[in-house]
């Protein structure tokens, strides 16, 4: 454990040296308790938009600002000197906008950024001119996926998903069309979209203007070529070669024997491509030849043009493959842990390997690189960037630079985003946030170490208490070795044992008041109102316990891992082992819903949120072969013939009487989530459990409006006090029979208990 204490203790101590008194100091007496609404209302980097000017000497970077009031997110464009005598400030905001800003970029023009604003279904992309203000917009299209930019500014390319109703279709919806098992409730039809490309080029004046990129051809060419999802557009800075990520519905033969493919396929689920065309001559060819190549996410081209970077797995038949599969890589679920940073020299179509182990296994961590025959700058690890020059097959490391700031997370949010960082070659920006410190940016220069804290995102944390965090590690019930984070009350009295409230799923290190994934986890409102909180990572999907019908282990585990983790707290004499709830959200809702109708351990109250998966109804529902597909991969098959056994075993639905806790279900419109739940919420109400159900019709999976997830916040704070505190607030105004709903459930348990 004293390895864990100096890890909680660096990550608290260490963003405090730098940040002085802006960030929350824990305990201080003159602070007011954290609420919901300032969980909700926390500004985020949104997803690593940080981009240096091409003199080094300005950052631009973009912020997801939640207005609370008008119940919406706006997206705030910041632009910030990095002169020395600056003093801690967000800088000068240039744009605000009620809708997404993506892709951000600063061309070679020392004034002039670009980027993609989202209204809807219609994309825009914007030039802007800091030094006037003026903003100009290059092109717009339905259906905009994403963009890309020369460096001058002056060559565009965009995709644009295309759907046309075809006379077919028209006839099928007047009249009818036959079901296909596994593909879903709409024709072929209207499943088919393909993506088209358009170029915009600076005309005469300070028009653009914008025209179709035409169906590129194969190298030899003998035919034209189509794609659909196109996306990641990357374009060399010359404006001549574009990367990107796309389907086109066959898999290459040299890809069949990949485990991460085996395990699309079973998924049905089809990996995407990499492809490059030559704009000049219209030739189109492979870019790199290795299943999902990029993740989706935006290829990092040299400034010469002459080679780019691509995380990826093995290309089939390399030496790299040979050695992952001499290093175990058997399985689709390990996946993650062997891919690699290579090298695509477009010149003489060569591959290198760069980084054997990127810090994060799909985000490109190519920080700065000038020439493709010259060194590369590289995030090579959480807390150290490093140099590499190049080498056949593989590059080498020449010198390394410790982050001074510690280890930091480098992705930003659920979602895959490029890194949270950039350089000039000479100093790095990029963003600090960790467990108990909200996201700002940072300024580190490379040869000096020295560091300095650029802006004030969050400046209300200042007057807010946050219980202390510590990162813990206990070892569960099956000998798995568990980690989380473990959040005190803010008025924690060393002796006294705290009711505990349990949150299960993969934590990231970011800022604890509420969480990234948006959805019922409260933990510091908790820990303000008193409880204990202690925030466990499910473990990976690779490392499950074997010996189970299907992958049931995970569930097992789960169930191990919770227990142990409530033993090995109450070893510390910090829980009241009476008085414990949990919280799982996605996939760990349905392992929450497997532990409350498979375990006898006796929560005091359980809140479940947006999965339904692997009940009965879940299986046939929605006529998916991919759902169809992890129903019978994770309980050993379908709930017909030999394998029906298994579903009445292990469905929570088929197993609703064994409950005995107090239930808190919320789901979103998410495809399947309330109809796929709706069976375990019927189960439950028709044997008379305690359960309220609350539904969010215009809801994303991970709750986005602020009104959504001040009501799911709060709502879980309610329901977890309500039942384990005795404790009745207000009613929300907007659910003012909240506690009505509660107090007749509740008394409706006691005349059950009473029966029983």
């Amino acid at each position: 454990m004293t390895r864990c204490f100096f890890d909680a203790l660096k990550r608290f101590i260490i963003p405090l040296i730098f940040a002085g008194s802006v960030l929350p100091t824990v305990g201080s007496s003159s602070k007011r308790l954290v609420t919901v609404a300032d969980c909700v209302r926390t500004r985020r980097l949104y997803r690593g938009q940080v981009e240096l000017s091409p003199d080094g000497s300005m950052v631009a970077y973009v912020v997801k600002a939640p207005n609370v009031d008008a119940n919406r997110n706006q997206f705030l464009l910041y632009l910030k000197p990095l002169r020395l005598s600056e003093r801690r400030s967000n800088g000068r905001l240039l744009y605000r906008s009620d809708w997404p800003l993506d892709g951000l970029k600063w061309t070679e023009h020392p004034t002039k950024l670009v980027l993609l604003e989202q209204r809807g279904s219609l994309g825009e992309i914007l030039s802007m001119d800091w030094r006037f203000g003026r903003r100009q917009v290059v092109a717009r299209a339905p259906g905009m996926e994403a963009f890309a930019v020369d460096r001058d500014g002056q060559e565009f390319v965009f995709s644009a998903q295309a759907n046309p109703k075809s006379p077919q279709e028209v006839r099928l919806r007047n009249y009818g069309y036959p079901i296909v098992f596994g593909e879903g409730l709409t024709p072929e039809e209207s499943r088919e979209t393909f993506s088209v490309l358009s170029l915009v080029k600076k005309a005469r004046g300070k028009r653009f203007e914008t025209s179709r990129v035409p169906q590129p051809w194969t190298r030899d060419h003998s035919r034209r070529t189509s794609f659909s999802n196109i996306q990641a557009l990357s374009l060399s800075p010359n404006g001549r070669y574009l990367v990107f990520n796309f389907q086109n519905h066959r898999i290459p033969q040299s890809w069949l024997n990949n485990p991460f493919v085996k395990m699309c396929s079973k998924m049905e689920a089809e990996p995407q491509q990499l492809g490059m065309i030559d704009l000049h001559t219209e030739e189109f060819s492979i870019a790199f030849d290795s299943p999902s190549a990029g993740f989706g996410l935006p290829a990092v081209w040299a400034a010469d043009s002459d080679a780019f970077s691509i995380v990826a797995l093995s290309p089939p038949g390399s030496p790299w493959e040979e050695s992952d599969e001499e290093s175990g890589f058997r399985h689709g679920l390990q996946f993650e842990h062997y891919t690699h940073l290579f090298c695509v020299d477009t010149r003489s179509h060569t591959i290198s390997q760069v980084l054997a182990s990127p810090a994060s296994w799909y985000q490109n961590s190519t920080l700065y690189w000038s020439r493709s025959r010259g060194e590369m700058l590289v995030q090579n690890s959480s807390h150290t960037y490093a140099w590499f020059s190049p080498g056949v097959p593989d590059w080498h490391e020449d010198r390394q630079s410790n982050r001074a700031l510690g280890r930091l997370e480098l992705g930003s949010g659920v979602m895959l985003s490029r890194i949270n960082a950039a350089s000039d070659g000479k100093k790095v920006v990029g963003v600090l946030e960790n467990s108990v410190t909200p996201p700002d940016l940072f300024v580190q220069d490379l040869d000096n170490q020295s560091v300095r804290v650029l802006t004030d995102v969050n400046p209300e944390y200042r007057g807010i208490k946050l219980g202390a965090v510590e990162n813990i590690e206990w070892i569960d019930e099956l000998g798995y070795p568990c980690k989380g984070y473990l959040i005190k009350p803010v008025e924690f009295e060393p002796g006294k044992k705290y009711p505990l409230v349990i949150m299960v799923k993969g934590w990231g290190d970011f800022f604890l008041a509420d969480t990234h994934f948006q959805t019922a986890f409260p933990p510091q409102p908790l820990a303000a109102a008193g409880f204990l909180v202690l925030m466990a990572n499910v473990l990976s999907l690779d490392q499950i316990p074997e010996g189970y019908p299907g992958k049931m282990g995970e569930a097992y585990q789960f169930i191990s891992m919770v227990k142990s983790a409530v033993e090995a707290l109450d070893r510390r004499r910090l829980v009241d082992k009476s008085n414990v709830g949990i919280i799982g959200f996605s996939s760990t809702s349905w392992q929450t819903d497997f532990m409350i109708t498979h375990s006898d351990f006796p929560f005091a109250a359980v809140s479940s949120a947006d999965s339904g998966i692997r009940n009965y109804g879940s299986y046939w529902m929605l006529n998916s072969k991919k759902s169809m597909n992890d129903y019978e991969d994770v309980l050993g098959g379908p709930p017909y013939g030999l394998t029906l056994e298994n579903t009445l075993r292990f469905a929570p639905a088929f197993n609703a009487q064994n409950v005995k806790s107090p239930v808190l279900m919320e789901y979103s419109s998410f495809p399947g989530d309330l109809t796929g739940n709706m069976e375990f919420f019927v189960a439950l109400k028709r044997q008379g459990k305690a359960v309220d159900m609350f539904y969010y019709p215009n809801g994303e999976h991970v709750l986005d409006t602020p009104g959504e997830r001040i009501a799911s916040l709060q709502r879980n704070v309610d329901w977890f006090r309500f039942w384990m505190q005795g404790f009745e607030n207000a009613a929300p105004p907007y659910d003012p029979e909240q506690y009505v709903r509660w107090e007749s459930l509740r008394h409706e348990q006691l005349e059950n208990r009473k029966q029983h």
